[in-house]
């Protein structure tokens, strides 16, 4: 074993391990084992490998450069204040849709960032808005940006308003559910009209259709009610 231990040694540099195994006649994990232990032990330093880390004491080639000029005329870069060609103009209204599906309007201005088309206007006519404040869209659409359209309510109340609006969607459906009126068979009956084939689909398949329908019928329902109730 000194012996294969001091050849190693002697050759490590020049000779790969498949060549000193052979040499031996022994397997390349023997040898492997052996330069692991020769490297351990200190009698055998490491090969040198290219990394690519940056070694401790490098200096970069562009230290004290304040930037990299490619174009001693200055060609090719932005001059400060330019305008791109592309640039839409002042009070120009663009449509974008969030990452959540959500769709809003938004106002731009030459050399300023896109601003939120209903809270421009609001604070426009009413001053400006604090991290408290929520703008709700009356009727519920988000495209319809006009003051009489706005309301604003506290971030507290806006919490409170989902929550409800959760526990009202909740109630529904465990109603929908111990109601024997609108099982799955009768509500897919009310979609489909006849064809059975269709409806066993849609009660294996498409239970988000049924859902939808069984909370349609049951608001017709106290919609009638309250109006049973108030006379009308």
């Amino acid at each position: 074993m000194k012996k294969i231990d001091q050849y190693i040694i002697d050759h490590y540099k020049n000779e790969t391990g498949p060549k000193i195994a052979n040499h031996f006649g022994v397997t390349i994990n023997a040898i492997r084992g052996r330069i692991y232990k020769l490297q351990k032990r200190g009698d055998l330093p490491s090969k040198e490998t290219n990394t690519g880390q940056i070694k401790k004491g490098n200096i970069p080639f562009n230290k004290g450069m304040k930037g990299l000029v490619l174009n001693k005329n200055g060609g090719g870069k932005f001059k400060k204040g330019s305008i791109p060609h592309n640039a839409y103009p002042d009070g120009h209204i663009s449509v974008r849709e969030h990452s959540d599906g959500s769709v809003w309007k938004y106002i731009h201005f030459t050399g300023r960032q896109a601003h939120l088309c209903h809270r421009y206007l609001w604070e426009q006519a009413y001053g400006k808005l604090s991290r408290n404040d929520i703008l709700k869209f009356k009727d519920g659409n988000s495209l319809n940006c006009t003051l009489d359209n706005l309301q604003k309510i506290s971030r507290k109340e806006h919490i409170k308003n989902n929550r409800n609006e959760t526990k009202r969607i909740a109630s529904l459906k465990k109603m929908s559910q111990s109601d024997a009126v609108y099982s799955d068979k009768r509500v897919a009956s009310t979609l489909v009209r006849g064809d059975e084939e269709l409806k066993q689909y849609l009660i294996k398949n498409r239970q988000d259709l049924i859902e939808l329908k069984r909370v349609a019928l049951i608001l017709r329902r106290e919609i009638k009610k309250q109006k049973k109730q108030n006379g009308n």
